[in-house]
């Protein structure tokens, strides 16, 4: 009975949304708001839409992820988090009958920055090739 117990829970764990780009089951997105002028830094919403079986923790994570990626791939060092929008939202599932499933989501607007931005921001790690 355990081990059944221990089963169901590794699988509802696999159910829950991947970092993936927006699909059918969830995922991430992104939009550029305000391109560098003249030094200023570039501004994405980033945002990240999980299934019945994600929480919260996870999707902040996966949208800070995805904020990361998008500041590597555009060369930037740091971002910071301008602001949080939550995007979370009840959808009925219908089986037999009508269920409420909570579907976990957030929008993130950033900053990226070439330089050390004052107050709080996070670093951009090297992207290095392992050999």
């Amino acid at each position: 009975m355990k081990l059944a117990w221990i089963a169901g829970l590794v699988l509802l764990a696999g159910c829950a949304t991947a970092y993936q780009p927006i699909g059918d089951t969830g995922g991430y997105y992104e939009n550029q708001v305000a391109l560098s002028v003249a030094g200023n830094p570039d501004t994405y919403t980033v945002g990240f839409s999980g299934n019945g079986f994600t929480d919260m923790a996870r999707v902040r994570a996966f949208a800070l992820r995805r904020a990361r990626d998008i500041g590597r791939q555009l060369g930037y060092a740091y971002f910071s988090v301008q602001g949080e929008t939550p995007k979370s939202h009840v959808t009925p599932a219908y089986t037999d009958h009508e269920m409420p499933v909570f579907k976990p989501a957030i929008e993130l607007t950033i900053r990226y920055y070439k330089e050390k931005p004052a107050g709080k921001f996070l670093e951009l790690e090297p992207v290095t090739n392992a050999q």
